[in-house]
């Protein structure tokens, strides 16, 4: 994993190796959310951005993830989500 996703202990703005906003399209949230539950993740997310994803996956235009949703993610819990879904 490249350490630029992972800003552990730091109260710096976390920094993301990737394009910001990210879309999930509709049928890839069910996964995500599969793989956050079965990595104990999901539980640990905002309640603002566990209902926005929830509410993406009844619908058909996706999920925008932005900065400042990931921001909201606490460090501890961004590093396992990072970890769980692969992102560099």
């Amino acid at each position: 994993m490249n350490e630029s996703a992972f800003n552990s202990g730091c109260t710096a703005p976390r920094s993301y190796n990737f394009q910001l906003p990210v879309h999930v399209p509709c049928f890839g949230i069910g996964m995500v959310i599969a793989t956050l539950k079965r990595n104990g993740v999901w539980g640990d997310l905002p309640p603002a951005l566990r209902k926005k994803t929830v509410q993406a996956s009844t619908g058909w235009s996706g999920l925008k993830v932005t900065k400042e949703d990931l921001d909201s993610i606490p460090d501890e819990t961004w590093n396992a989500l990072a970890s769980a879904l692969r992102l560099k």
